[in-house]
């Protein structure tokens, strides 16, 4: 009778043990994928559910990352928090980079 709640006990204590290493090594194994591939993102868990965040140039590499991710042994989710950035409007930086002409 006392054997039961000893037995959940001891996988409720195994899971709080176990889970940060799992996490750790989620984290670890998505960061190696996406660098082979130079995507730099901010990745986390939560279990096997994590979260991919970050800026990325194009659109095309925010899909691979979620991609890339989603293949990682392991994981079960993983939600695309990734955002592409904002194209610079190069006429207004070069007009802010030429030199002020001197009137005499």
């Amino acid at each position: 009778m006392w054997i039961a709640p000893l037995v959940i006990c001891l996988l409720v204590i195994s899971l709080y043990l176990v889970q940060p290493k799992v996490e750790a090594q989620l984290v670890s194994d998505v960061k190696l994928v996406l660098s082979i591939h130079n995507i730099e993102a901010t990745v986390s868990f939560s279990g096997r559910d994590g979260i991919l965040t970050g800026e990325v140039d194009r659109q095309e590499i925010l899909e691979n990352a979620h991609k890339l991710s989603l293949a990682v042994f392991g994981i079960r989710v993983i939600e695309n928090h990734l955002t592409v950035k904002a194209k610079q409007d190069n006429s207004l930086k070069m007009v802010l980079e030429q030199k002020p002409h001197r009137v005499m």
